[in-house]
């Protein structure tokens, strides 16, 4: 992965991704560097529910930085 900077990757997930919920696994797993695991146990979502989301949404977020 490109090395983004953090205020950028932030700004494209607050501006690009509705989904609250999303919005903040987003904001942990890119913007804070938390791992999947831990991510899964602060939003009640099992580890592989993570992945998926931030597999999914990597394009959207990368492709308006």
């Amino acid at each position: 992965m490109p090395d983004y900077r953090n205020s950028d990757m932030c700004h494209a997930i607050e501006e690009y991704v509705r989904n609250p919920r999303y919005r903040k696994i987003l904001k942990l797993r890119y913007c804070e560097s938390e791992t999947y695991e831990r991510i899964a146990e602060q939003v009640n979502y099992s580890t592989q529910h993570v992945k998926y989301i931030c597999k999914t949404y990597k394009e959207t977020i990368f492709s308006h930085l």
